[in-house]
C-alpha cells in the first residue's frame, strides 16, 4: 500500500503517529502508520534476512564433582589450652573477650 500526504499539506511526512510536519515535528493528522509504510514512502529497501539454524556439539556429561567440608582450625593451628598466654590475649582480643572469659569457658567445658 503506497501512502500519501493529504493534497493541502503535500510536505507532511508519515510517521508512527500520523502526518507531521518536518521541520516543526507538529501533528497534521493524526493516525498511526505501519514502519513498512513509512519505509516505502521514504523509499527504503527491505533486506529480507534468512534464518540460520545454529548446530553446537553437547559436551559429554562428566562425573558430579565431590566436595570435601572444610572445618574452621583453632587460630595457628593450636587449641586454646595449647596456647601461651600471650596468644590466648590475642585470641581473646581478637574475638572480643576477656582472658578470664576464656578460661572461664574451658572450666565450663571439662565439667
Amino acid at each position: 500500500m503506497t501512502i500519501k500526504a493529504p493534497s493541502w499539506c503535500s510536505n507532511a511526512v508519515p510517521t508512527n503517529r500520523g502526518w507531521e510536519d518536518p521541520d516543526t515535528g507538529e501533528l497534521y493528522v493524526s493516525g498511526g502508520f505501519k514502519q513498512s509504510d513509512i519505509d516505502e514512502f521514504f523509499g527504503v529497501k527491505t533486506i529480507k534476512r534468512e534464518s540460520v539454524k545454529v548446530v553446537t556439539k553437547s559436551k559429554k556429561r562428566s562425573k558430579p564433582k565431590q566436595f570435601t567440608t572444610l572445618t574452621e582450625a583453632p587460630v595457628a593451628n593450636k587449641s586454646v589450652e595449647d596456647m601461651t598466654e600471650v596468644e590466648a590475649e590475642a585470641t581473646a582480643e581478637h574475638y572480643t573477650k576477656s582472658l578470664q572469659e576464656l578460661k572461664e569457658e574451658i572450666v565450663e567445658e571439662d565439667s
